[in-house]
């Protein structure tokens, strides 16, 4: 079995498991968290300045409940150890306590992730979240052994990523094997449906398991009592200062108006094919990152963005001003 290297200084003990989840951010208690990209000066450079003001947008505009950072959205192959490191360090120092924040710290190498996770737990995030592993464990014991060995090298709560992405999905009877890791407290289930539904049936009695697409909510809200949206970017997407439509139709919800609800969400409906044409119908069909469209939305959205990382290319002149003429017929426009 693999065994996890010692923490590298004191600075890396977090507090016992008889302390674990005494915060305001908790995921069993619901709320909009989304999964946000990482902003890049126009050379490149990472926009740590950009990450501040987002982080005020998202506390203060939007009143996310929190984020997910470093992931697929946030383009984290192009970033480097201590690039993600700094990120994390950023978004605890500029979030100042009002945001829940769940960075990803999967890495190639299981020493690394648990550096990571270490990390995250040191710099004050209240979950570390782990995707299955792109390469390396394939079988169910493999993979529980990889699990176990870098869950336990922190006492931070863990929300699994079980992501296509990695070129596969982890099963729902290894994923309930993988509930049973003391500290495993959710799931991102981003399979297909009929995996959502499995996994819900295999898990959702032992930990949170979320849809992350915005346009099952309702259904979830309603037919699962699933309170969580964890962790997609339609929250800042759809979105901005003085109109907060998911918020509003969760709010709703919350109150027992089911048919407010239903309204509030229908009116987003012309944003949903949208955001299928730009972020989520190209990975599906090329394999192509959203990223690029990803950050011309969020710029539109009055945040900072910027440019993707070779060789993630950006949109062309045309691509641009479509995904624009797309937005502005759905009634957003940049802020200005």
């Amino acid at each position: 079995m693999l065994k996890a290297p010692p923490p590298a200084s004191n600075r890396h003990h977090v507090l016992g498991l008889e302390k674990m989840g005494k915060h305001a951010f908790r995921i069993e208690e619901g709320g909009i968290w989304a999964a946000i990209h990482t902003p890049f000066r126009p050379d490149g450079a990472l926009d740590t300045e950009g990450l501040r003001k987002n982080a005020d947008i998202y506390t203060q505009a939007l009143q996310l409940k929190g984020v997910f950072f470093c992931g697929l959205m946030g383009e984290y192959w192009s970033l480097t150890l201590p690039e993600r490191k700094l990120v994390v360090e950023t978004l605890a120092s500029a979030a100042g306590g009002r945001l829940g924040l769940a960075p990803n710290c999967t890495h190639h190498s299981p020493t690394e992730t648990i550096d990571l996770i270490r990390h995250a737990a040191a710099s004050g995030c209240h979950y570390a979240t782990l995707m299955n592993p792109a390469v390396g464990p394939r079988t169910d014991e493999a993979l529980l052994d990889y699990f176990e060995t870098v869950c336990s090298a922190s006492d931070i709560e863990i929300i699994l990523f079980n992501t296509p992405a990695s070129g596969y999905l982890l099963n729902p009877p290894l994923l309930a094997r993988l509930c049973e890791i003391p500290n495993v407290r959710g799931i991102k289930a981003a399979g297909d449906d009929k995996d959502r539904v499995e996994v819900r049936r295999a898990c959702g009695a032992k930990v949170v398991v979320s849809d992350p697409m915005e346009k099952h909510w309702f259904e979830n809200l309603t037919e699962h009592r699933q309170t969580l949206l964890f962790a997609d970017p339609e929250p800042y997407l759809y979105q901005r200062a003085g109109h907060r439509p998911i918020a509003g139709y969760y709010a709703k919800f919350q109150s027992g108006d089911l048919e407010g609800c239903r309204a509030g969400f229908e009116q987003l409906a012309p944003l949903r094919p949208i955001y299928d044409r730009w972020i989520m119908e190209p990975m599906r069909t090329t394999g192509r990152p959203p990223n690029a469209a990803l950050k011309v939305w969020a710029a539109q959205m009055g945040l900072a963005a910027g440019p993707t990382r070779p060789p993630v290319r950006g949109l062309t002149a045309d691509e641009h001003n479509a995904l624009i003429r797309d937005l502005q017929r759905a009634g957003i426009s940049h802020p200005d």
